[in-house]
């Protein structure tokens, strides 16, 4: 690992537009890499060459394209493993290709998730369908145990009362507001925890009940 700026990660098919839309107004790239199927057909060559002639257009790095081997599911997890290797930092999006190649992505985006931060997204194929974002690292924090004990217990007491403000929380806890605060804040950026309303009441996300069931 050891790399600041994020790989951006894609599924493709036969149209480039998902990859275009998400690296609009990208600058701080360390590199783009594209999962598809194997063998490469024509169109997929078409939809690669819209990505390579955008990002040389906005300076962006040359996307790698790396085909994978659908019926050999291990190989082509490794495959995808290992062009995910030595990024700290991934941005993927898997709205394009196949469904098998978006599964084996997943799964290998799931494994490089317990070692580096992952920010998964997916858009349905409907212009009016909302844009999904499932934060990976609470894979890590489950699989892993990479919450201390003090931060499940904070985790915990915003479940379980939810709407508490964070001078509730620190009463509640024995901890400082300031303490509790820069917990909020990480937990905000893991997607756990949703501030809402003038009280900045603190209230559990799905992806932090789903967590608690685990650990």
């Amino acid at each position: 690992m050891g790399r600041d700026l994020p790989l951006y990660f894609f599924t493709l098919g036969f149209h480039a537009d998902h990859v275009i839309r998400r690296l609009q107004g990208v600058r701080d790239v360390e590199g783009i890499v594209v999962v598809t199927a194997e063998p490469v057909v024509r169109a997929v060559h078409v939809a690669f060459g819209e990505i390579a002639s955008f990002c040389d257009r906005v300076r962006l790095p040359a996307p790698r394209m790396v085909p994978v081997d659908i019926s050999s599911p291990g190989e082509a997890v490794v495959r995808i493993a290992e062009a995910l290797q030595g990024f700290d930092r991934v941005v993927a999006d898997v709205s394009g290709g196949m469904r098998s190649v978006v599964v084996l992505a997943i799964t290998a985006l799931l494994i490089h998730s317990t070692r580096a931060s992952v920010r998964l997204y997916a858009v349905a194929e409907r212009e009016d369908a909302p844009e999904m974002h499932i934060p990976l690292e609470m894979v890590r924090v489950v699989m892993g145990g990479g919450l201390s004990a003090e931060r499940r217990r904070v985790l915990r007491t915003i479940a379980e009362a939810p709407g508490a403000s964070p001078g509730d929380l620190a009463r509640a806890l024995g901890k400082s507001e300031k303490t509790v605060r820069n917990y909020v804040a990480e937990f905000r950026r893991m997607g756990l925890v949703e501030v809402r309303g003038p009280r900045q009441g603190l209230y559990p996300t799905p992806w932090l009940r789903l967590m608690l069931m685990y650990l």
